[in-house]
């Protein structure tokens, strides 16, 4: 059952962003070090979708209607 809590994007940038990291860590973990630059490429999705979700919610905050349905 999908709450819809926050808009559809959202969530789906932010798994897209942790595949990247997940990505990073990976590359880290087999001995391939990335650079600055391109550690910092595949780190800056997932800061940007904190940032962007901890602004939709203090501006906008959750649907109404969905946490009417969940209570």
């Amino acid at each position: 059952m999908q709450s819809k809590l926050l808009p559809r994007f959202i969530p789906i940038w932010g798994l897209l962003a942790a595949v990247l990291i997940l990505t990073l860590n990976l590359l880290s973990t087999f001995g391939l070090e990335a650079g600055m630059g391109i550690s910092m490429i595949f780190a800056l999705p997932i800061i940007l979708n904190e940032i962007f979700m901890g602004i939709w919610l203090i501006a906008k905050g959750f649907n109404p209607s969905a946490v009417n349905a969940t209570a």
